[in-house]
């Protein structure tokens, strides 16, 4: 019986977490998003959604293999991991980027921790076999309920912001804002 019940948490476990950083899957994170969105709903209070893009892992993986590149996608969600609380929600998007739901708190009360998070992952480098490896982020903010009714609709603005920091050169926060997409 003993050895059943460890073998269900674990298939529960690999159910609801990426196996490569640890942090929550996406069908994970909506779930208690949800939960999330519902309590900010019923009690007017406000979340910020950030996303979060490696801009260095084509050229990592092209360079250095897709071992450096796993190990890439590591290293950033243990940055990730190490400058958010622990009442907030982090999942793996995909690939190389990642969704942050800071909870009971605006983008203006979190832009300084998603500038820590880029900062650091720039002036940090990892270690990969007999080299250390750097690459930097590309972040954007926004909130929910200034810059969207839920959470898909914030975190599409959150990725609008993200890809406008792809473009303004990369290693930067970008905040959405009602008429246009600040650069922090």
């Amino acid at each position: 019986a003993g050895e059943t019940e460890t073998a269900r948490r674990e298939v529960e476990r690999l159910s609801l977490t990426d196996d490569v950083t640890g942090m929550h899957n996406m069908r994970n994170f909506f779930q208690l998003s949800d939960a999330q969105e519902k309590l900010a709903k019923r009690y007017g209070r406000s979340f910020a959604i950030c996303m979060i893009d490696a801009d260095g892992l084509k050229e990592i993986n092209d360079r250095h293999g897709h071992l450096a590149g796993t190990e890439l996608i590591r290293q950033v969600a243990n940055m990730i991991t190490a400058n958010i609380r622990s009442s907030d929600t982090c999942a793996r998007y995909g690939g190389d980027e990642f969704v942050i739901m800071f909870n009971e708190t605006g983008k203006e009360g979190v832009a300084a921790t998603v500038e820590r998070i880029v900062t650091a992952m720039a002036t940090t480098p990892f270690p990969f076999g007999s080299e250390y490896l750097t690459t930097t982020l590309s972040a954007g903010l926004a909130e929910f309920p200034g810059d969207g009714d839920d959470v898909k609709s914030v975190m599409a603005n959150a990725d609008e912001a993200m890809y406008i920091s792809k473009r303004s050169g990369k290693n930067r926060l970008s905040i959405y804002g009602e008429n246009n997409v600040q650069t922090a």
